[in-house]
């Protein structure tokens, strides 16, 4: 061994020389990511492998390691060897450390295909690919990273050809970084005829310094282009924001430009800002309001409050929304009259009435309270949705706890604020129709529900029916078998099922990859999002949305409410209410004993969402019982149930024998869990377990596993693993093992690995 080589970079450089082709290329991509600079010479070494992807991949390392001690064979890579792969790996390699000799051979790349640099002329023709236009992108930048000033007329030229594909964004880009030279090639283009070219190039100079830029930048400014004029102004302000020239922005032509520039300068030039809220246009209108919201003082100096009003009253839906927010930022509850009139107001237009809720969720009143509160019977949905938002924003401002906006919450919760509406009796039929107009109503029913078959117990025919007297159609009822997947319905009725047609050889084995994606069809834990166009009976959509809300407030009566509403029929409002505990079960010292009660009596439920909510929260609860229930959901049918029962286990320092076995699960993301919940524990058994379970299923989770005991045990784990590739029968894991030692990273000390 080296005297300057611990045991992971000696066996990289040993694979690197003698390995197989994937063995040596992913030894050359480990020892450049690991910062070996030992293995320098071994890299330039292999810049001459046989193997192109080897050559390309020890070029890259070498880019990395950043030592020019490999800047002359990579000259001779990039001039005399013919793979573009290669080529492209020595250009970074080369202009990472500054290699200034390769710079007048970039300037010849340029141009194409110089008759000194050799080139796979066949290529093409096997692949179908040109590589070129890559390689003379890659020239390009790498010219622009050495501030090669005189190749900016051959870059110029490059863009120019009419042959040449479009690379003008790189170009430009480039021109940028060339000096004063590169900027005077910006200018021109800035002058082009076509608009994409003058857009693209002041992009560019307005992030420039110096004369030349500075002047084109004053004459794009005045471009007949709208989308020029903003380019320009934009990239002005990158640079800086208080430069005088955006102002005349503010007063520009267009008001796509004005609507633009308020937010981005308005403030420094607070006088327009109060000449643009009297204008007609929506779009500009708003901008300035949002100004305003944002700098309420400006408002207020101008004198703006009356025209705040004027615009709440009178204009465009999208300006009053605004204004009202406006209103109460800059004269806070002075206008809180003519705010709770338009938002109980049902001929108001939606976004006047929503932008006044917003209004009111920055009043600290009774009044809007009050007034939130009557609109969340609301028959608008996101009336509704964002009256409930402003009453949690009242519930958070206020120090004490429980308050009057969270006795609202809670009280909208138990079905109290937004009662459910009383269901009428059906009629009662006479006895002699008795068995047809049951009959009938079972389909009607079934039809109006749109429910995938008829009952069972519906009969095949029914008497005749009158409407007034009148007699109608006879309706026939037929049992009908409805197709059970897509497929099957594709085929048709008299078509033999998918699976009938199968024989064993025909079968498909599925990868891990494919069994994951089938339970994440089958169901995937995200966080819901209230649809405004979902059809949702107020009643129902106030407690919902207030179980959701609740998450964010970790008081011990708002466990005991949301535990409370499991005994509920309505399953959304469940597993809602079980998120929300979940959520804010961190944050409590501990449960509720009646929570606690509440998650004990569904851990056992059928549905699979409701079983997660219940092993997600149990999670938080640190007791023998809830762990005890949490071991038994190790068991579960759903991957989603058994990751979070390791989660909670581990939550609660009981990962033992049980977690453990849940490293050969079948579902990755489950084994996974169990690997993380294993890994604090940094025992020599434990770590050889996950160590052999990096190897396993096809080294899915070799990254992963090596990541974890990267803070635990990684030496025992690098030790490990080597021992892997001192192992001569284990060649075919080899792969793994490097990627795990590449993960795991360098040892800290130099003779950590000697023994």
């Amino acid at each position: 061994m080296s005297n300057n080589k611990d045991r992971v970079c000696q066996t990289l450089c040993d694979l690197l020389s003698d390995g197989l082709d994937i063995h040596r290329t992913i030894a050359a991509q480990a020892l450049g990511h690991m910062g070996y600079n030992e293995a320098v010479p071994d890299l330039i070494g292999s810049l001459l492998d046989e193997d192109e992807d080897v050559r390309t991949d020890a070029a890259a390392a070498l880019s990395e390691l950043n030592d020019p001690r490999a800047a002359e064979q990579l000259m001779e890579n990039l001039l005399g060897d013919p793979c573009p792969e290669v080529k492209l790996a020595a250009i970074d390699a080369l202009t990472s450390f500054k290699h200034q000799d390769v710079v007048p051979w970039l300037r010849r790349m340029i141009k194409g295909r110089d008759e000194e640099i050799v080139w796979d002329e066949e290529e093409f023709l096997e692949t179908g690919w040109d590589d070129w236009v890559d390689v003379q992108v890659k020239v390009i930048k790498a010219l622009a990273k050495f501030g090669d000033q005189e190749s900016v007329a051959d870059i110029v030229e490059a863009v120019d050809d009419e042959n040449a594909q479009d690379i003008m964004e790189i170009v430009f880009s480039a021109l940028g970084e060339l000096g004063e030279p590169g900027a005077a090639a910006l200018a021109q283009f800035a002058s082009a005829r076509d608009v994409r070219q003058r857009r693209r190039a002041v992009s560019v100079l307005g992030s420039l310094g110096g004369a030349t830029a500075s002047k084109a930048i004053g004459k794009a400014l005045q471009d007949e282009a709208a989308d020029v004029r903003i380019a320009a102004g934009r990239a002005l302000a990158n640079r800086d924001l208080e430069d005088k020239r955006l102002e005349m922005l503010l007063v520009d032509k267009s008001a796509d430009v004005r609507a633009t520039f308020v937010p981005i300068c308005g403030k420094y030039h607070p006088a327009r800002l109060a000449a643009l809220l009297f204008e007609q246009s929506p779009d500009v209108q708003s901008a300035v309001l949002q100004k305003l919201m944002e700098n309420p003082d400006i408002a207020d100096e101008l004198g703006l409050r009356g025209r705040l009003l004027e615009i709440f009253e009178g204009a465009a839906a999208g300006p009053a929304a605004l204004a009202a927010q406006a209103m109460v930022g800059v004269a806070g509850d002075e206008f809180e009259g003519e705010i709770l009139e338009k938002i109980g107001d049902p001929l108001c237009p939606l976004d006047v009435r929503l932008g006044a809720i917003k209004a009111l969720a920055m009043l600290d009143t009774d009044a809007s309270l009050e007034t939130l509160t009557s609109v969340l019977s609301d028959d608008h949905r996101q009336i509704r949705l964002d009256a409930m938002t402003a009453i949690s924003v009242h519930a958070g401002a206020v120090q004490s706890w429980p308050n009057r906006a969270s006795e609202i919450l809670l009280a909208a919760l138990r079905g109290e604020v937004v009662l459910e509406p009383e269901v009428e009796e059906p009629e009662q039929v006479s006895d002699e129709h008795e068995t047809a107009d049951e009959a009938e109503i079972d389909v009607a029913e079934s039809i109006d529900a749109a429910q995938p078959m008829l009952s069972d117990d519906t009969p095949e025919d029914t008497s005749q029916n009158t409407v007034d007297g009148t007699p109608e159609d006879k309706i026939e009822v037929q049992e009908e078998s409805f197709p059970s997947s897509t497929m099957a319905a594709l085929l048709g009725a008299e078509s033999p099922s998918v699976d009938a047609t199968l024989t064993g050889e025909d079968k498909v084995e599925l990868t891990e990859s494919d069994m994951e994606f089938l339970e994440l069809t089958h169901r995937s834990p995200k966080k819901k999002i209230a649809s405004l166009e979902a059809v949702v009976a107020p009643y129902q959509d106030v407690r919902r949305f207030a179980a959701r809300i609740l998450g964010n407030f970790a008081h011990q009566d708002v466990a005991v409410g949301l535990a409370q509403t499991m005994s509920e029929f309505d399953k959304e409002l469940t597993v809602t209410a079980l998120d929300s505990l979940a959520h804010i079960g961190a944050d409590l010292d501990e449960y509720p004993q009646e929570a606690v009660e509440a998650l004990l009596g569904k851990i056992e439920n059928t549905d699979d969402d409701v079983r997660f909510g219940v092993t997600r929260a149990l999670g938080q609860v640190r007791t023998e019982g809830a762990a005890k229930l949490l071991k038994k959901r190790l068991k579960d049918p759903s991957s989603f149930v058994r990751t979070e029962a390791i989660r909670g286990l581990a939550f609660c320092g009981d990962v033992g024998d049980a977690v453990e076995a849940c490293l050969s699960d079948e579902i990755p993301a489950v084994r996974l869990a169990a690997a993380e919940a294993i890994s604090p524990m940094a025992e020599t058994d434990l770590v050889r377990r996950l160590v052999n379970f990096a190897f396993e299923f096809e080294g899915y989770h070799a990254r992963a596993v090596a990541r974890l005991l990267r803070a635990n045990n990684a030496e025992l784990a690098r030790s490990l693993f080597l021992d892997v590739l001192n192992d001569a029968e284990q060649k075919r894991v080899w792969k793994v093992a490097i990627e795990a030692l590449e993960e795991l990273g360098r040892p800290q000390a130099h003779e950590a690995l000697a023994a």
